[in-house]
């Protein structure tokens, strides 16, 4: 995958912000080594701002600035994968509310949305093991732990949405993937997955019977 930030903007402002925070620490400190598994103050800043423009996201251009910013944060830590469901859940967004009257770019965000999802799939060393094992990717889902539930989700609604507008067989070939995805991430958070069941199945049904 290479994704380029478009939006000089949102890039500019993110720059910027790390640069006042670098002054505003001294020059002339050097700075203390950063312990395993602590975020980049850097980093933790240009997510701020990108949650911000997300939080923000009902203007347009605040949704496709914060799609480009999780973009670029996604570039820059490639490991995240909180951050990379935050960008598929962005390409979601914007090509479900914002591009909805443009069904060529509607879909083509969706494709971007599926594509990451999955790539990210195959660094999960369990779901890598089966592929080469067995090479079933139905198969292979059911060995994706957490937190892969939420890159799983959103990238099975870009599926689920580019494949509504296409002919019968193409929704049948698609079928069983996007089922056997569902059924991964009810087992792994049955509250996450009927809090958007009707994204699949309709608003009548999206209540966790378990709840």
């Amino acid at each position: 995958m290479n994704f380029k930030i478009n939006n000089w903007r949102v890039l500019i402002s993110i720059i910027f912000s790390v640069f006042i925070f670098v002054n505003c620490a001294g020059k002339a400190r050097k700075p203390a080594p950063k312990p395993i598994g602590q975020i980049s103050p850097h980093f933790e800043i240009s997510l701020r701002l990108a949650d911000s423009l997300w939080a923000n996201r009902t203007d347009p251009d605040n949704a496709l600035d914060a799609l480009y910013a999780y973009e670029y944060l996604a570039q820059k830590d490639s490991t995240n994968l909180p951050i990379w469901s935050k960008l598929v859940h962005a390409y979601y967004f914007y090509a479900e509310y914002i591009q909805s009257q443009n069904q060529v770019r509607r879909d083509s965000l969706f494709g971007i949305g599926y594509n990451i999802t999955r790539e990210m799939l195959k660094r999960s060393k369990p779901y890598q093991s089966v592929m080469v094992t067995a090479g079933d990717p139905l198969l292979a889902l059911k060995s994706l732990e957490s937190p892969y539930e939420q890159i799983l989700y959103w990238g099975t609604a870009c599926l689920a949405q580019w494949s509504a507008t296409k002919g019968e067989i193409v929704q049948r070939g698609q079928r069983k993937w996007i089922f056997a995805a569902l059924n991964q991430i009810h087992d792994l958070d049955s509250t996450f997955y009927f809090g958007g069941y009707d994204r699949f199945m309709g608003a009548l049904l999206c209540v966790d019977p378990a709840a």
